[in-house]
């Protein structure tokens, strides 16, 4: 079973598309080069951020992550996640 994602990125054929999600793209790697302190952490931090908050959306979105289950919500894995970047960890 394949584990394509339902999105995909713009193509030339797009340029509006294109010019959009680059300018989505930097600005998230800004805020996420302010919250960290080193523009170098920002890109690897990310996609941290990323496919972290992929992984805990599906789960949640399946039932897999419940808080009686982990005895915590995805809120608060994020909030985990985002701490622990900031921190460098």
């Amino acid at each position: 079973m394949s584990r394509r994602s339902r999105f995909s990125a713009p193509t030339e054929a797009h340029p509006d598309a294109v010019a959009a999600v680059s300018r989505v793209h930097d600005r998230f790697l800004a805020i996420v080069a302010d919250v960290v302190g080193d523009r170098r952490r920002a890109g690897p931090a990310g996609a941290l951020l990323v496919t972290s908050l992929q992984g805990i959306s599906v789960m949640e979105n399946s039932g897999h992550l419940t808080a009686e289950k982990w005895q915590v919500t995805g809120d608060e894995l994020l909030r985990m996640l985002i701490d622990q970047i900031a921190r460098g960890g």
